[in-house]
């Protein structure tokens, strides 16, 4: 369930009490504020049908070709990076969409989960370890050498047992790591949060700083087991050059640290819960089903009946996903239901045309940007926002959409 994500009910902690013992200096940038105080008002860049450029058809005319993009970059030269967690491959193309360098990760013994920039032509490819159960981190330059590999195991200092996960890496080499503590819950309890405890590693695979134990995952039991909760808010996480954020769906409130683990910021908006109904549940169930279930006639609609019996959130969450682009904003997504329909999850494939809130390198919120439908962005610039294109069955390409340059010096 990690987009970065994580998750949490709302009788947790908040993150401003998880956060108490650090040095906070907190930005409030509530949108209602920023709206009374003056006349200006945020401004909504619509692209859902501006054209776009095809950078990379990652399927060709081979329709049998399965591919799963788990992050694609464009680079200061014009190159595209790309990961596919199925052939386990890195892949640079050039500008005109040709694979150029194609790097086999089997032998370096990570199993891509999510690849991200962390400067310039310098891009890490993070996932499970392949060899043991740890987490790794692989970081490349230029054409695709590798810089050097992070792998949790070498980690000196203390931090509580739990799943190994390697959350950002910085520009100075620090790198961010979360250790997911699956709890006991109580006799009785039949709703609980997994926690995860973040920490900073400085270059020398020392442990710098722990920012403290956060809500993690909102878990259920169902039949005696554990199992995730649909709908639910979960923790969110990105990282550019020398900043790391992260944020917890219950509340409209993202925390962004330096490269050392101070809180420089909290960014927050005005934000009210909706309430997940019972056409909500019915409609997701139905959507679902239909990408999901093979069964038919009665075997399948009896599977949906017993979906009805699944754990379900009570409101819809503030955010699921954020994307740091190169330029320094942040950019936030507004979740919607239908897009569960894909996989359970809300941070990925958007079958809706997805909203995004724009905040600036200082917190600040400056504006709206409309994507479109089966648009997934993966990298954004100045310039540029970049993404996967999900077409009809398995085609996915690689596609790019220009910024204009009057929303560019808006939101900088």
């Amino acid at each position: 369930m990690f987009t970065s994500p994580f998750s949490k009910t709302c009788h947790a902690a908040s993150l401003i009490v998880a956060f108490a013992g650090c040095a906070t200096r907190l930005r409030d940038i509530e949108a209602a504020r920023q709206g009374s105080a003056s006349p200006w008002r945020a401004p909504l860049l619509d692209l859902r049908t501006a054209e776009r450029r095809v950078l990379v058809d990652l399927t060709g005319s081979d329709s049998s070709t399965r591919v799963l993009i788990v992050g694609a970059l464009r680079l200061p030269s014009g190159r595209i990076a790309a990961a596919d967690a199925e052939s386990q491959r890195l892949i640079y193309y050039d500008a005109g969409g040709n694979p150029i360098t194609t790097i086999d990760l089997g032998p370096l013994g990570v199993g891509a989960e999510k690849l991200f920039r962390v400067s310039a032509d310098t891009v890490a490819l993070t996932g499970h370890s392949t060899r043991s159960p740890s987490a790794i981190a692989v970081v490349f330059i230029g054409n695709g050498q590798v810089l050097r590999r992070f792998d949790v195991a070498d980690v000196r200092g203390d931090l509580p047992p739990g799943v190994p996960i390697v959350l950002g890496v910085l520009s100075g080499g620090q790198t961010f790591i979360g250790r997911l503590q699956p709890l006991r819950p109580a006799l009785g309890q039949s709703r609980w949060i997994d926690s995860i405890t973040i920490a900073v590693v400085g270059p020398d695979m020392r442990i710098t700083r722990v920012l403290g134990t956060l809500p993690g995952v909102v878990l259920a039991f169902e039949d005696s087991q554990p199992r995730q909760v649909w709908f639910a808010p979960h923790a969110v996480i990105a990282s550019a050059a020398s900043t790391f954020y992260y944020g917890f769906g219950d509340k409209y409130e993202i925390a962004a640290f330096s490269a050392t683990g101070e809180t420089t910021s909290v960014i927050t908006r005005s934000w009210q819960r909706v309430a997940v109904t019972d056409a909500d549940i019915v409609a997701y169930i139905d959507g679902w089903g239909t990408r999901w279930i093979t069964d038919t006639g009665a075997v399948a609609e009896a599977r949906k009946r017993e979906m009805r019996s699944d754990p379900f959130f009570e409101y819809v969450p503030a955010f699921s996903q954020f994307l740091a682009s190169t330029s320094g904003e942040l950019w936030v997504r507004t979740p919607h239901l239908v897009d569960a329909q894909w996989d359970g999850e809300l941070n990925r494939v958007p079958l809706a045309p997805s909203e995004w809130s724009v905040f600036d390198h200082m917190g600040r919120w400056r504006g709206t940007l409309m994507l479109p439908g089966r648009f997934l962005p993966t990298d954004a610039g100045s310039d540029y926002v970049l993404g996967i294109e999900y077409g009809s069955g398995r085609s996915r390409k690689l596609v790019a959409y220009d910024l204009p340059v009057e929303w560019t010096s808006t939101v900088r």
